[in-house]
């Protein structure tokens, strides 16, 4: 009974220490830091080794918040390896010409306060308004089928 506990202690500690040993990464990625006025672009903070216990989202006041905070997380274990990523990301609209900074945003991961860096964006004036952005492709979305039903009677 002794061993067995002690076994069981071991294991739980071996697995503690997997998960608070891990490194924390983060990333902003931006999918335009040069874009037209009214053009839409995707923002999207990641951090990877952690759980995200809170976001504070940057100042977005020089943009049109068309989506978001969208947020996605996934953890694995393989071979007793814990690997756990999350992400927040906005579809954002720029509508002031300029150069606009987004403030860095505050991601606490294990409820450990990290920093991100801010993101430069470049808005030019769109005089012929074409529009630039995060285009969907056309068959992405399932089309409904309607099969034709035939009722037969017993």
């Amino acid at each position: 009974m002794k061993y067995t506990q002690f076994w069981v202690l071991c294991l739980f500690g071996f697995f503690t220490h997997c998960i608070l040993a891990q490194d924390i990464e983060l990333s902003v990625e931006c999918s335009k830091d040069t874009i037209l006025q009214g053009s839409t672009f995707k923002l999207t903070y990641k951090t990877k080794g952690g759980a995200i216990t809170d976001f504070i989202e940057p100042n977005l006041e020089a943009f049109i918040i068309l989506g978001g905070p969208n947020i996605s997380s996934s953890i694995s274990i393989v071979n007793g390896v814990v690997d756990q990523t999350a992400s927040y990301s906005y579809i954002l609209q720029a509508n002031e010409v300029g150069d606009h900074i987004i403030s860095k945003a505050i991601i606490e991961v294990d409820e450990k306060p990290y920093d991100t860096n801010p993101v430069k964006i470049n808005v030019l004036e769109n005089s012929d308004y074409n529009i630039q952005g995060e285009e969907i492709p056309q068959n992405s979305f399932p089309k409904k089928s309607n099969p034709k039903r035939k009722t037969y009677k017993l």
